[in-house]
């Protein structure tokens, strides 16, 4: 059966790039792993989509919308940090934003989609907010266009 259908939800707190597959020596073994920290962020974003898709599955062609976002340090000035919220400021900082869309697309991988190779168009976004957040919208509505930024007071 195939729908068209839209999930979007928030994943709180700072959005992590997918980290480097680790490697470590076991009995003459070479074991792959990936570090705790994204597995943490992994499990925190699935956690979030599973709040809004209530078990259903995109299928198809799938679109992934990613808005990182990012809160300005605290030591800035006040001006200075309004200019970042306000976006004229651009979030240039690490993580990369290929590595963040990558730890996303591996989270919701087999449960929002059958595998992430679904995916057949992305746009990605990094800035400055009042709150660290990553904002995700996956859909397989093909006649979806309108961009999606951060509206300001939400989280």
């Amino acid at each position: 059966m195939i729908y068209l259908a839209t999930f979007e939800f928030t994943v709180p707190n700072v959005c992590r790039g997918k980290g480097r597959p680790r490697f470590r020596n076991f009995h003459g073994h070479v074991m792959t792993y990936t570090p705790k920290t994204t597995k943490d962020y992994e499990k925190e974003a699935l956690k979030a989509f599973n709040k809004v898709a209530r078990g259903k599955k995109l299928e198809g062609a799938v679109k992934l919308e990613i808005c990182a976002i990012y809160e300005p340090p605290k030591s800035i000035p006040k001006k200075q940090r309004e200019q970042m919220i306000n976006n004229e400021i651009p979030y240039i900082k690490k993580p990369d934003l290929d590595n963040c869309i990558k730890a996303i697309a591996d989270s919701c991988n087999s449960v929002a989609y059958a595998d992430d190779a679904c995916i057949d168009e992305i746009h990605a976004y990094k800035m400055y907010g009042p709150v660290s957040c990553c904002q995700v919208r996956l859909t397989d509505d093909k006649h979806v266009i309108k961009p999606f930024w951060f509206v300001k007071g939400e989280s």
